[in-house]
């Protein structure tokens, strides 16, 4: 046992610390599986945002197109 940790300690073979709790475990497996897919969303997100303003910027080339055809013609 890791003093004033329960629930680890030491594998004497590898020398690494080991947790042996499994509630910890998948309580920090669940929190990163969150973590993982709230980043992402974010992508996502931050994809679709970029998109839509290429949208906008193609619409407003057009607008300025048509306009200027409007005016001149």
């Amino acid at each position: 046992m890791v003093d004033g940790h329960p629930g680890l300690y030491r594998d004497m073979k590898s020398g690494a610390i080991v947790n042996d709790n499994s509630y910890e475990y998948e309580s920090y497996m669940k929190q990163y599986q969150a973590r993982q897919h709230k980043s992402y969303r974010v992508d996502k997100i931050e994809e679709d945002l970029n998109n839509l303003k290429s949208e906008i910027g193609e619409i407003k080339s057009l607008l300025l197109q048509l306009n200027g055809r409007i005016t001149s013609g």
